[in-house]
């Protein structure tokens, strides 16, 4: 998972403080006390335009509401619409919307709020990196206070997949500029939490909104923390000062064999929800000739990252899309470990033997441990077959305006969630190549671009299924990036928290649900 900012120094101190001790141990689980949830960095934002990491979506969604959203088998629900209706020849979208959805400040909502929405999404003057992911909208109107009709081109297969993303309030965002940094750090949702305080780098506390129209949650009030020592973390988990935060495989290897030393926690598998990535910086001429790629695959033992650095949480996939979905590509070919071929391929493209003074640069977050160590194995397993590597790492921040923005690497390694859409348009359509979008790696491949364009315009699940089996076969032959592991993520919560449903959306996916079991012995 892609981790977040840079603590700042005075920062972790202060926090560092309250962590370690300096006050009185947290209430009991059951009490009116906080739920203290941890994250490894603070989101970069909260408005739902601007979303880019997940740690940053993640809190987004407690706050915010789509008109739909995903349910736990994936599948699309209504979240602020309660029913659609789409015409035959796919090109017109109804939403009807729930009546009596109070935002936080106490203000209805209505279909107002998401033409507002999209027309901020699509306005030249804002840098919505999900801005693409409407596909062919034309225009969108409201009816009513309660019907919203969306009129497309052309048919959009993910149309209503699309429509997930957070809705904005029309009555504050018209009267300051979208980008505007109060509304990011003091937002206005509908969702079943409000922001209560921001401290910056520190710590972020919602509260329970009563008014929400599913009910008020269950959990009175949330405190996340944001500490990127993973120690740190651990430590204060044990001491029982943070209650849920995902665990590392080495932390989580750490619970499960010595279980009897923390018998407050349960363990939540969530499988197969992440990939990890090394990416090439495809703007440089060295990576053109896709065989150079496929040869620093051969030289890569995955079944060592694997086992060294996930503990065996993870497993071998060649596909950008989750196991276990319907457009999942089930026969591809799997990576495999071929260095002496690796080598003779490089070889024979006159790229070995390489220069010792020109090292290829590998750039990751050093708020990852998982990231750190992986890079060192990647390191070592391209040195085997004669490339040398220099790491270079960041703070999310600065890792973020250098490398993703500015494209200064040669080699860059990171871990992203599964997309649940099928449509992989916003990270590998050529024309998402510009600054700020999500295919910063710069892949061009006009068949790939094509089935992407071809995938949206499908309606037909059947047909829609073989246009992405084309687009992996092709992804396999022409990579974009290597894919390193399927991986798992497992976190830890109090045993006597109910209503934790570990899944392909991992867990905070129900929070409002999440409720203290009768308090007493664990």
């Amino acid at each position: 998972m892609m981790a977040g900012c840079r603590l700042r120094l005075w920062g972790l101190l202060v926090l560092g403080l309250w962590l370690s001790g300096a006050c009185a141990p947290a209430p009991g689980p059951g009490t009116s006390a906080a739920l203290v949830i941890a994250f490894p960095a603070e989101p970069v934002t909260l408005n739902p335009l601007f979303l880019t990491d997940q740690i940053s979506f993640t809190i987004s969604g407690l706050i915010f509401n789509g008109l739909t959203r995903f349910r736990p088998d994936l599948k699309v629900t209504g979240d602020l619409a309660t029913a659609w209706d789409l015409s035959p020849d796919g090109r017109r979208l109804t939403f009807y919307l729930r009546r009596g959805v109070k935002w936080h400040d106490g203000q209805d909502f209505t279909a107002h709020d998401v033409v507002f929405t999209y027309a901020l999404l699509t306005s030249p003057q804002v840098p919505a990196p999900l801005s693409s992911q409407f596909g062919p909208v034309q225009t969108v109107r409201a009816v009513d206070d309660f019907t919203v009709v969306v009129e497309y081109r052309e048919p959009y297969g993910s149309a209503l997949e699309s429509w997930s993303l957070g809705i904005l309030p029309r009555h504050l965002g018209q009267h300051r500029p979208p980008t505007d940094l109060a509304f990011s750090r003091q937002p206005v949702g509908t969702g079943p939490y409000q922001v209560l305080s921001w401290t910056p780098g520190q710590e972020l506390v919602l509260a329970a909104f009563p008014e929400h129209f599913a009910g008020a949650p269950a959990l009175p009030r949330l405190h996340l923390i944001f500490l990127a020592d993973a120690t740190t973390r651990f430590l204060n988990l044990k001491a029982g000062r943070i209650e849920v935060m995902e665990l590392s495989p080495a932390q989580a290897a750490v619970i499960q064999g010595q279980p009897e030393a923390w018998p407050r926690l349960a363990l939540y598998r969530c499988p197969n929800v992440r990939y990890g990535l090394l990416g090439f910086n495809l703007q440089q001429s060295r990576w053109q000739d896709p065989r150079v790629r496929l040869a620093f695959s051969q030289a890569l033992d995955r079944q060592a990252l694997i086992q060294g650095v996930l503990h065996g949480l993870g497993r071998l996939t060649a596909s950008p899309y989750p196991p276990d979905t319907y457009y999942y590509h089930p026969n591809l070919p799997l990576p495999e470990y071929k260095p002496q071929q690796a080598q003779e391929t490089l070889k024979s493209l006159g790229l070995l033997p390489w220069p010792e003074d020109q090292p290829l640069t590998l750039s990751t977050n050093y708020e990852s441990r998982e990231h750190l160590a992986l890079a060192e194995i990647i390191q070592r397993q391209l040195a085997a077959v004669g490339i040398p590597v220099q790491i270079r790492t960041y703070d999310w921040v600065t890792f973020r305006h250098v490398v993703i923005d500015q494209r200064q690497f040669d080699l860059v390694l990171l871990s992203r969630s599964y997309w649940w859409d099928p449509d992989l348009y916003p990270l590998w359509h050529s024309s998402q190549n510009q600054k700020g979008a999500w295919n910063f790696l710069g892949y061009r491949n006009p068949e790939v671009d094509r089935l992407l364009e071809a995938g949206r315009r499908t309606l037909d699940p059947n047909r829609r299924r073989q246009l992405y089996h084309q687009l992996q076969e092709i992804m396999v032959a022409d990579p974009p990036c290597l894919l390193l592991f399927a991986a798992d993520t497992i976190f830890a919560a109090p045993k006597n928290l109910r209503g934790l449903q570990p899944g392909p959306l991992e867990i905070f996916h129900n929070l409002r649900e999440w409720t203290w079991a009768t308090p007493g012995p664990l």
